[in-house]
Parts: structure tokens; C-alpha cells; sequence
């Protein structure tokens, strides 16, 4: 009997051993799982809120120009890569047996607002922020950047690292390709205005002049070329006036001198005015006008490419972004013709130089800007030195 009532009680013992430990766990389970559900709905909710209360704030013309998706970020594709999916099926009644379906992801817009990513302002300062990398994309920003980039898109002209322009400015490359090209045009020249880098002004530069070409907006690009920020001279310049069959201007070969390998550069640095004077003097003499009507003169067919980063977006397609074109600055008889051209208007800007020093002996020792001798007097002078 007393075995008998000590193994009843051992079995009591382990019954209420395992109900007080399941009590525990459930407890334990209470105290800890449910308050943290509770605590990130409040957060999911706090966040949400703060979200649409920033982009309300955004001017609607903007919103129109930006690229917002409730889609899920899982299926975000970043811009430098293409996902491919192949699906291979057993289907007795095909040729080889095998059915397949082929897919293939586009690179997502790397200015591509996801709402359902976090935001979040909580942070002691800008400044404690770690800066964008080179290529940011929305997606890639932590919560706290797309706090500062959602809250700068309210008002652009505001000082921001140049991380936040790019990314902005990728959408609005887009929108000057496929889209609202007006507004993208003048938001562009905006951000020109008020946020000065010099890999943005080189790629906003070329987007916006190809985009112009692209689309046949011919007023937007003879507004361009009235600014002087555009009259950065280079390979794009040199097709636009082959294509347009124009001729290159004074002005425009002072600059073109120093992209030409071999020019002594001492005159355009030191005398730019005499030495656009002698331009225009060498131009009156070769081809009795006052521009260099180079168009006629080469066969494009002939002129080596090179695939050229025209714009910045890296989700573009390749053949839009880094088209194949024709590279004069490459091409040995285009070099050589101008090198000969930049040599003469050396040697008479060597001329007029020593004339102009000659004459500002007769003047005050004040005297501040050098007097310029005529282009007539200068071709007059070559033509009596000839006969």
C-alpha cells in the first residue's frame, strides 16, 4: 500500500511539475510576443503616417515627375543588373519533349519610390547620416535618407548632398526621354542653378542637349546653346554642328584649341583675345570668312566611334545611354588638319602680342587692357608681306 501511494504521488508531482512550467512558457509567451507585435504595428502605423505627410507636402508638379509604386520591393531589380527566369516543363507532345517559358526583368528606375519602405526622422542630425554612394538608388537608401530626400523634394533649391540630386535627376532623365520633357527640361536647369558638382553639370549638359536632338525640341535646344554654361566645347558639339552642317565659330575653336593635342596653349591661356583675334584673322585668310566650315570636309562614315556615356541613368537601355558615335577627337586627319590651323594663329598671336606691346609703351602705366590690332590691319600686313 505505501508503494502503492508513493507512486501515485510521484505521478501528481510530475502532473503539477508540467502544468506550472506550461504556465511559465505561456507566460513567458504573454509577456514578450505580444507586446512587440503591438509595439511594431504602432511603428508601421507612425511611419505610414509620416510618409504621406511628407509627399503631401511635395508640389504637385513634382509628384507628376516622380516615380512612386505600392508594389512590393522584393521584386525590386537594381539598375545594373537583368533578372532571367526559365521555366521547364515535360510536355510529351512537344518537338523535344520539353516545354520552356522565358522571362525577363527590366532593370528597375533607380529613382523608383517604393511606399511600403520605411521612413524615418528620428535622427540626431543631418550630418549624422552617412552620404549616398556613387549610383544611389531609393531603394538602397537606409530610412533616415529617405526621410532627407522625401523632405528635400518639397523644396529642391534647398542645400543637399549631391547624392539626393542624382537621385532625383535619374527620373527626370527619363521623363526628358519618354515623358513630360517641358517640365523635366526646366526642373533640370533648376537643379543646375542651385546645385553645382561637376560630374552633374557634365552628364545634365549632355542629357539635356541629346534629349533635345532626340525629340526634335529645336527651340528648347537653341535655348540652350543662348547660355554660356552650354558652350562647353567638345565631341557632342562637334556633331551637332556636322549634323546640322554648320560651321565652327571663333569662339568656338578658342575652345576646340585645347582639346587638340600638340597646340601651345601659352597665348590662349595668357592673351585669349588676341589669340581669338588671330583666329578670326587665319579664318578671313583660308577661307575668307569669319567660321570654319569644317561639315563639307569629312566623311562621317569614315570617323572611328566610341560608345559615349550620354546619360546618367544606369537603367537606361545601352544603346540609349552610351550610344556608338563618332569621335572627331579621335580621327588622325581632323587632328592633323587643326594642329597645322592652331600653329599659324600661334605664330600671329606671337605677332600681334609683340605689336601690342610695342604700342602700350605709348600709353599710361595704368593702363589695364591691352589695345587690339584690327584683323584688317593684320591680313593687310600678310598680304603686302606676300607681294
Amino acid at each position: 500500500m505505501l508503494i502503492a501511494a508513493l507512486f501515485v504521488l510521484v505521478i501528481l508531482l510530475c502532473i503539477f511539475m508540467l502544468r506550472r512550467n506550461k504556465n511559465r512558457a505561456s507566460s513567458k509567451t504573454d509577456l514578450i510576443t505580444a507586446p512587440s507585435v503591438n509595439q511594431k504595428e504602432v511603428e508601421n502605423k507612425s511611419t505610414k503616417s509620416q510618409k504621406k505627410d511628407i509627399v503631401k507636402r511635395i508640389p504637385e508638379y513634382r509628384k507628376n515627375l516622380l516615380f512612386i509604386t505600392d508594389d512590393d520591393p522584393k521584386n525590386f531589380v537594381p539598375p545594373t543588373q537583368f533578372v532571367t527566369t526559365v521555366t521547364i516543363s515535360l510536355n510529351p507532345e512537344a518537338k523535344d519533349g520539353f516545354d520552356f517559358d522565358f522571362y525577363k526583368s527590366e532593370p528597375s528606375e533607380p529613382s523608383l519610390i517604393f511606399t511600403a519602405l520605411p521612413v524615418c526622422s528620428e535622427c540626431s542630425s543631418i550630418e549624422d547620416v552617412p552620404k549616398l554612394p556613387y549610383f544611389p538608388t531609393y531603394f538602397g537608401m537606409s530610412a533616415e535618407q529617405r526621410f532627407i530626400y522625401l523632405n528635400w523634394l518639397r523644396d529642391i533649391t534647398s542645400p543637399v548632398d549631391i547624392g539626393y540630386v542624382f537621385v532625383y535627376y535619374y527620373g527626370l532623365e527619363r521623363r526628358l526621354l519618354y515623358g513630360d520633357f517641358e517640365s523635366a527640361f526646366n526642373e533640370i536647369l533648376l537643379l543646375r542653378k542651385y546645385h553645382y558638382n561637376h560630374s552633374f553639370e557634365t552628364y545634365s549638359n549632355s542629357a539635356l542637349i541629346h534629349a533635345c536632338l532626340r525629340r526634335k525640341k529645336w527651340d528648347y535646344f537653341h535655348k540652350l546653346l543662348e547660355d554660356d554654361e552650354f558652350l562647353v566645347f567638345n565631341n557632342l558639339s562637334l556633331l551637332i554642328l556636322y549634323s546640322q552642317q554648320l560651321d565652327i565659330l571663333p569662339e568656338m575653336l578658342l575652345k576646340l584649341a585645347t582639346k587638340i593635342p600638340g597646340t601651345n596653349r601659352r597665348y590662349i591661356k595668357n592673351h585669349p583675345d588676341l589669340y581669338l583675334q588671330a583666329i578670326t584673322s587665319e579664318l578671313t585668310n583660308k577661307f575668307e570668312k569669319e567660321s570654319y566650315p569644317f561639315s563639307s570636309r569629312y566623311d562621317i562614315k569614315k570617323i572611328p566611334t566610341i560608345g559615349m556615356p550620354v546619360f546618367a541613368n544606369i537603367s537606361l537601355p545601352p544603346e540609349i545611354r552610351t550610344p556608338q558615335l563618332p569621335d572627331f577627337l579621335r580621327y588622325e586627319p581632323f587632328i592633323n588638319e587643326f594642329m597645322e590651323f592652331f600653329k599659324i594663329v600661334h605664330e600671329r598671336t606671337k605677332l600681334l602680342v609683340k605689336e601690342n606691346r610695342k604700342k602700350n609703351k605709348n600709353f599710361s602705366s595704368n593702363t589695364n587692357r591691352l589695345p587690339l590690332t584690327s584683323t584688317v590691319d593684320i591680313a593687310s600686313k600678310e598680304k603686302q608681306k606676300k607681294h
